[in-house]
């Protein structure tokens, strides 16, 4: 049985335009839900910063959480004692050593009619990319010293040593060092180094089995990321697989290891997430980042990359709130309300929109469903002690009857969360804009 993506592009659209109340200009509205150049920060072992191009900069020092976007000209930096993984839209994944810093200076937008280049600039440490390259890419990495091109999947490991230059050492694929003398391809098993100006060493074999402990790091991650696939079995998981948008196929391991997958006659596969805790609802456990593209979830659950960007959520008799997989990425798939004293949001659903389990009063409000917090919490950063909106949810009762004059629109307006919490007048701007462009229409009364 194939899944059907309903979530398609072209199909999504259809559907909209047929079933939903959206309105049809709301493209020149709010947050571009197509933008796709982007990584993820994966792990952050010991801490690490971010230094961002563009949006909203980083809390304090610049830490950043796992889960969180990363967009071209970003830049991240690791101290002593601090690794990170970081996974690319495609599936590839970099680990930085300690001491490291790593630009991400062009990542490639998926549906862009021709697709960027992929282009890292490796400054400082060393850099292990367990690699998976399209046919049509180019993935490239530069130092100060030379450029290494990867040629196919691989397992590259990049060394920029202040003495030698660059060194590279293939475990796997192919790579090409090139110098300003010249170049060479190195194979698996093979390593080869140059020095700014010259001409790479021919390659030559190196002990695979002779690791460090960045290495053996690298192998620890391997293996944790791996496990899951034990728990591929007699629940139908394997075709799950087969069924998924190639978009989100990358993130089928880290699913499959905190939940299950299970097929619905509505909708095909589905999955659904273990040991959530009573009352938990998708959109709850993290917080909001303003980014190039507008409003970014960031969630603090292990599982949630995959299922907050791509495709909906939708409550499933029998089994709880359960995600709808899609191929189209945005920063988020909420229905937004704005007022001023508090904001809420509420997860899309198969027809775009608020997602309610029993009746919804006030309009679309199921308190089941919608998180609302005050508009100064909406800028939610560990120096005010919080990490989650879990914490400073409020019940939606308390804002009651005023919900009545409250708009639920798709895309929220260009106002960031910091601009929220210290300006009078921006508030008052996101008030009026939504007030002005209600996306979603209120439904009849039962």
């Amino acid at each position: 049985m194939r899944y059907r993506s309903v979530f398609a592009p072209l199909l999504a659209a259809v559907m909209v335009a047929a079933l939903s109340p959206v309105r049809a200009d709301d493209d020149a509205y709010g947050d571009d839900y197509r933008a796709g150049d982007y990584a993820r920060l994966l792990r952050a072992d010991g801490g690490v910063s971010v230094a961002r191009a563009y949006g909203e900069p980083a809390e304090g020092s610049g830490e950043a959480d796992v889960n969180s976007p990363l967009f071209p000209g970003d830049v991240v930096t690791t101290g002593p004692g601090q690794r990170a993984e970081i996974q690319l839209s495609g599936g590839t994944r970099l680990r930085l050593d300690e001491a490291g810093r790593v630009t991400l200076q062009s990542l490639p937008e998926p549906y862009a009619g021709v697709r960027d280049n992929t282009i890292l600039a490796l400054t400082e440490g060393s850099l292990e990319i367990r690699a998976q390259v399209g046919d049509e890419e180019t993935f490239r990495i530069d130092t100060p010293a030379a450029s290494v091109y990867l040629l196919g999947d691989g397992d590259i490991r990049i060394d920029v040593d202040r003495r030698l230059g660059t060194v590279v050492r293939s475990r796997r694929g192919v790579a090409e060092l090139a110098g300003d003398g010249g170049s060479v391809l190195v194979r698996a098993g093979m390593r080869s180094e140059v020095t700014a100006g010259g001409y790479p060493l021919d390659p030559y074999a190196f002990n695979t089995l002779a690791t460090d402990e960045f290495d053996r790091w690298v192998d620890d991650r391997d293996a944790e990321l791996y496990a899951a696939e034990r728990q591929v079995g007699d629940d139908g998981s394997v075709e799950a697989y087969r069924s998924l948008p190639t978009e989100v196929q990358p993130y089928y391991r880290e699913l499959a290891a905190n939940g299950r997958w299970v097929y619905v006659g509505t909708y095909g596969w589905v999955w659904y997430p273990y040991d959530v805790p009573t009352g938990w609802r998708p959109y709850w456990d993290g917080s909001w980042y303003y980014g190039p593209s507008g409003y970014f979830w960031v969630s603090n659950e292990p599982w949630g990359w995959a299922p907050y960007h791509y495709g909906r959520w939708d409550y499933v008799s029998g089994y709880g709130w359960c995600w709808l997989p899609g191929r189209v990425f945005a920063g988020a798939w909420v229905s937004w309300s704005w007022g001023s004293a508090y904001v809420g949001w509420a997860p899309l659903g198969y027809y775009d929109r608020p997602v309610y389990i029993g009746r919804p009063y006030y309009g679309w409000y199921d308190p089941h469903c919608w998180t609302f917090v005050g508009v100064t919490h909406l800028h939610l950063g560990h120096h005010r002690g919080y990490h989650s909106y879990r914490e400073v949810a409020v019940p939606i009762d308390r804002i009651g009857p005023r919900l009545e004059r409250r708009a639920v629109v798709t895309r929220p307006p260009r106002v960031s969360p910091r601009d929220l919490a210290t300006s009078e007048s921006a508030r008052e701007r996101a008030v009026r804009e939504v007030a002005n462009y209600r996306t979603v229409d209120r439904p009849e009364r039962a």
